[in-house]
C-alpha cells in the first residue's frame, strides 16, 4: 500500500482486508479461541451495552493473546533522523522507548489542552507508528506536520493494520 495517501486505489484495499480477515477467521477456529456465550447477554437496556463475549475476550487477551482489527483506525508513520526527538518534544508521555514498545500518550497545545490522543509504537530506532481514531487521522497528521522542523523526519498516513496484545503475543 502506498504510504502517503489515505485513499486505497483499485481493489488493493479489499484484498488487504480479506487477507486480514482470513487470518482472524483461522485463529478464531482454534480449539482454545475465546468466544462469549450470547445466551448470557442481559435483556433490555443492559444487553445493549454489555456482552459476555467482552468478558471472554478480555480474559483471553489478559491470559494469552488476542488479535485486534485496526483497519478502520488512522495510522501515521513518522520516520527518519530526528523522529524520536520530535515525538519526545510533542508527546506528554515518553515514547522513545525500546523498539517494539507501545506507549499511550497525548500531544498537548501550549495551554495544556489535548490536541491528539493515540498510541505510539517504536518500530525501529528512527521509525514510529502512531495509531489514532479513525476521524482524527488528518487532524493529528496536520498537528505533527505543523511542528516539524525545516529538516524533518517524514510523516505519512498508513491504511491497514492489526494489533496483537496479551502476555503471549510474541
Amino acid at each position: 500500500m502506498g504510504v502517503g495517501s489515505d485513499i486505497a486505489h483499485g481493489i488493493q484495499k479489499e484484498i488487504e482486508r480479506a487477507l486480514l480477515w482470513l487470518v482472524a477467521l483461522r485463529w478464531s477456529r482454534e480449539p482454545n479461541a475465546a468466544h462469549g456465550d450470547e445466551s448470557l447477554r442481559p435483556r433490555g437496556w443492559a444487553g445493549k451495552l454489555w456482552s459476555p463475549a467482552v468478558g471472554a475476550e478480555h480474559l483471553a487477551c489478559r491470559e494469552t493473546a488476542a488479535l485486534f482489527d485496526e483497519s478502520s483506525f488512522a495510522k501515521i508513520l513518522l520516520a527518519g533522523e530526528g523522529a524520536a526527538d520530535l515525538l519526545e518534544r510533542l508527546c506528554a508521555n515518553r515514547v522513545a522507548r525500546d523498539v517494539g514498545q507501545v506507549t499511550y500518550t497525548q500531544m498537548l497545545n501550549p495551554r495544556g489542552g489535548i490536541e491528539c490522543d493515540f498510541t505510539v509504537t517504536r518500530e525501529a530506532p528512527d521509525r514510529f507508528l502512531i495509531v489514532t481514531g479513525t476521524a482524527f487521522g488528518n487532524h493529528d497528521l496536520g498537528w505533527i506536520r505543523k511542528h516539524l522542523p525545516a529538516r524533518a523526519a517524514s510523516v505519512a498516513l498508513r491504511l491497514i493494520g492489526q494489533r496483537a496484545e496479551g502476555k503471549d503475543q510474541r
